[in-house]
């Protein structure tokens, strides 16, 4: 059941595992398996000390919408993104934003079913200082979008911090963004990745950080690199409290069972 203003990931989790299993019900368990460390290399200095929200304006967050997107690839970061909007509404500071953006404003039917709509299109967002681009079966046929590929290259250009969840690093490759930079990308996609040359693809890092290319392993990774992201621009305590207000403390089911 859904109904105006429901939590976006209390949907979306489950969604994304139901359809998930029926999909790749088949997998070995021990691709349960995650590892929470991350990859960092090539950090300015303000960057990598970390800084606190007084040193930072409003942050836009700019989310990529396409056809057959990974639906937590998206979710799972706005969830994040829009609960650092209410903890800082909460706490009587500057909110900021988050959209979802696509080449038109018509309805988007994602990888396994859910529908969204953009808020804005190419032509009209407002400026980016966060660009997040997903993953799913749809970045193969946008890999040959030239208009999203322009798109991507010329907010990438602009943005603070530009961003992939699971194959979306197919698209920062294609726009020349991950070209020479260490990624992460989907565990099933890598070898692919890695096979169109001038990128070097990090396995078993939940998120990888080079220069302002910030991308993750797929799916729930997402959510990883997002709370990682909001405490650069914001600060560790303010990500530990997003965290918090999401609960978002993995304990996954059945781990027990691998490697039995």
């Amino acid at each position: 059941m859904i109904f105006p203003d429901f939590q976006s990931i209390d949907l979306t989790g489950p969604f994304e595992v139901f359809t998930s299993a029926n999909r790749y019900c088949r997998d070995h368990a021990a691709r349960l398996r995650a590892s929470y460390r991350c990859f960092t290399v090539g950090l300015s200095p303000s960057i990598r000390d970390g800084h606190t929200r007084q040193d930072q304006r409003m942050t836009t967050y700019g989310i990529l919408a396409f056809p057959n997107l990974e639906e937590l690839d998206a979710v799972g970061p706005w969830e994040v993104f829009g609960a650092s909007k209410m903890v800082h509404e909460k706490d009587g500071q500057t909110d900021d934003n988050v959209f979802l953006i696509a080449e038109t404003a018509a309805p988007i039917r994602c990888n396994k079913g859910l529908h969204v709509v953009p808020d804005y299109t190419f032509q009209n967002h407002p400026h980016l200082d966060v660009v997040l681009v997903p993953g799913g079966f749809g970045t193969r046929t946008e890999v040959n979008n030239p208009v999203l590929i322009e798109w991507l290259q010329t907010v990438a250009a602009k943005a603070t911090w530009v961003t992939s969840v699971c194959t979306g690093s197919l698209l920062l490759h294609e726009a020349g963004i991950a070209k020479g930079k260490r990624v992460a990308t989907h565990h099933g996609f890598e070898d692919h990745l890695e096979a169109r040359g001038h990128i070097t693809v990090v396995r078993g890092e939940r998120w990888v950080v080079d220069g302002n290319v910030v991308s993750s392993q797929g799916v729930s990774a997402g959510i990883d690199m997002a709370l990682w992201l909001i405490g650069q621009i914001d600060s560790v305590e303010h990500a530990l409290a997003v965290q918090h207000y999401i609960q978002y403390d993995p304990a996954p089911p059945y781990q027990d069972l691998i490697g039995a």
